[in-house]
């Protein structure tokens, strides 16, 4: 972890460094030393999910299914919350884009029940054509879901990019529910190629 509180101090002397060659004129080196710190805000990134145990572990080799399954057994165990994985069904191949939109649309709703729930409970569910992410907090209230906040809005953006839809709302016992549905198909990679520039942007806002 010595080497991941490095990566800041990196990232800022390359941006000074990309700075400085694009106002003296050196475009080639100045393009190349924003690449490098483009590269070293991705490795930040990764290295802050790795260190709470949310990075997509297996999902290009494994699958959907196993790096949910994993994120759900690590968040269980760095957390101390009970969070459980649920898949009753073999899952088609839906297309790497929308997978990886899936595992970042569960990401961020469990980041929202561990920072704003209060439960002690999260259930991952993933079924043909919908994944569902529940807890048993305290509910959202209707004026979050008014006001939207940026980890709402990205949600369902991502459920757009890849064609499908996402609800947000309070279970009839207890705690809040994310419900999106995605087609069962690789329709995710033509809206993506369609969407390339948003697609883009979303990437770049994330960092």
């Amino acid at each position: 972890m010595v080497y991941a509180k490095r990566l800041p101090e990196l990232q800022h002397c390359s941006s000074t460094l990309s700075k400085k060659l694009s106002a003296s004129k050196e475009v080639a080196a100045s393009e190349a030393s924003a690449e490098v710190s483009k590269l070293l805000s991705d490795c930040i990134g990764e290295a802050r999910n790795l260190a709470r145990g949310l990075s997509p572990f297996g999902l290009d080799d494994l699958g959907l299914d196993i790096a949910l399954e994993s994120l759900a057994f690590n968040v269980q165990n760095l957390f101390r919350v009970s969070c459980v994985f649920v898949c009753d069904c073999d899952i088609p191949s839906i297309g790497r884009t929308t997978e990886q939109h899936l595992f970042r649309i569960a990401q961020q709703a469990v980041n929202n029940v561990l920072a704003h729930s209060n439960g002690d409970r999260i259930e991952i569910c993933l079924a043909l054509g919908q994944l569902s992410i529940s807890d048993n907090g305290v509910g959202i209230s209707d004026a979050t879901i008014t006001k939207e906040g940026l980890g709402l809005h990205t949600m369902r953006y991502r459920a757009r990019l890849i064609g499908g839809s996402l609800t947000v709302g309070k279970r009839p016992d207890q705690g809040t529910e994310v419900i999106c549905t995605f087609p069962l198909s690789d329709i995710a990679d033509t809206v993506g190629n369609q969407n390339e520039g948003a697609a883009e942007m979303l990437k770049e806002s994330l960092k």
